[in-house]
């Protein structure tokens, strides 16, 4: 919930309007989506087995339920995408930075043994 609020929030600071997408931004698009559902298998599987592994993000918590699993990354799913589509000024940032974020700590879940659990 948190991050949808911050969403909204960064919606409301910059000029808010739809623009059309480039090729590039598409792939982008694709690419940190599906690295978003695989973290979210993995910490599916950390919130299934607290007593193997904990979480490092804030705002999950170290032992976070499935059902705020869930809902976080349901939110970022749906939320981050819209951000990047009706506030083009930031864009290629957010889909880049997402995007390494992403692979970053799917990269760091799978070296440590996680792996997706739907």
């Amino acid at each position: 919930m948190k991050k949808f609020i911050l969403t909204c929030l960064m919606a409301l600071c910059f000029n808010v309007q739809a623009e059309e997408w480039t090729t590039q931004q598409k792939w982008l698009l694709a690419g940190a989506m599906t690295l978003h559902v695989i973290d979210w298998g993995q910490t599916r599987t950390i919130a299934l087995n607290p007593d193997k592994f904990y979480e490092r993000n804030p705002f999950l918590g170290r032992h976070p339920s499935l059902g705020r699993v869930n809902t976080h990354f349901a939110i970022g799913l749906v939320g981050l995408p819209l951000l990047a589509h009706y506030v083009p000024s930031i864009r290629n940032y957010l889909l880049w930075s997402w995007g390494a974020l992403e692979l970053g700590m799917v990269a760091n879940n799978y070296h440590i043994g996680i792996r997706a659990t739907f």
